[in-house]
């Protein structure tokens, strides 16, 4: 299995949110990476991470 990850920006500082899990044999899967893509163009997010 695998996770996607994102750093979001809060009046703290940042908070790491754990968004998707998925097989890690998709992660290219186009669902994964319309949601990577959705992620990156959110100005409130500082950071993407997939994790396996």
């Amino acid at each position: 299995m695998g996770e996607l990850f994102i750093k979001i920006k809060t009046k703290d500082g940042t908070k790491d949110v754990s968004v998707m899990k998925f097989d890690s044999d998709y992660v290219w899967d186009k669902t994964v990476l319309d949601t990577i893509d959705h992620y990156l163009k959110n100005d409130d997010i500082v950071e993407v991470k997939l994790v396996k």
